[in-house]
């Protein structure tokens, strides 16, 4: 009789552990998609990466060029100031010929006035 009931309780040891591994096993089954769908996100987030990587280089060439183009820019108005005798004088001649422009103008208004308002 003692042999039938070690016999037993075996087999229960066994089908207790064929239902660990069964579990076990779905559990590596999820932690495996789990990690499959991770491996998808950091492959797209290094794509991005690389993506964005190429934009900025090419942000940072268009700044340098910007710059050398306003480096330039400066240098010639820099020339033409000195060459118009320095920003003062230039804008001294900018508002004299505000003032002859504006005398221009009263000048005309007046002549107009003036030929309507005689028959």
């Amino acid at each position: 009789g003692g042999g039938s009931g070690e016999r037993r309780e075996v087999e229960e040891g066994l089908i207790a552990a064929q239902e660990r591994d069964a579990a076990m096993e779905g559990s590596l089954e999820a932690i495996l998609s789990g990690l499959g769908r991770l491996k998808g996100v950091a492959l797209d987030i290094e794509e991005e990466a690389a993506m964005q990587n190429i934009m900025v280089d090419d942000i940072h060439q268009r700044a340098l060029q910007a710059e050398a183009d306003l480096r330039s820019l400066n240098a010639r108005m820099s020339s033409v100031l000195r060459s118009a005798g320095g920003a003062g004088r230039l804008l001294c001649n900018a508002a004299l010929l505000l003032v002859v422009l504006a005398l221009g103008l009263f000048v005309y208004q007046t002549v107009k006035q003036h030929r309507t308002s005689t028959p």
